[in-house]
């Protein structure tokens, strides 16, 4: 559920962000955050910790699908 949490607060900032600082800019922000995600989920030492990796990997990488599809069109 965090994930698409995560996901769901992505996708309601990411195009606010992208129309305000550019699109590429919060594209390759975006990936980090998602990339941040993954890291901590990997070296995550209980369960807390595991529930906000995958929150800041849905906020980061699911949410830059929107703006992909932007860019692709």
């Amino acid at each position: 559920m965090s994930v698409y949490a995560g996901a769901m607060i992505g996708y309601s900032t990411t195009s606010f962000f992208a129309d305000n600082w550019g699109r590429k800019k919060v594209l390759i922000a975006g990936w980090w955050i998602g990339v941040i995600g993954v890291v901590i989920l990997l070296a995550a030492p209980n369960m807390l910790v595991a529930v906000f990796g995958n929150f800041l990997l849905g906020a980061g990488a699911d949410s830059i699908l929107n703006i992909t599809l932007i860019i692709i069109s």
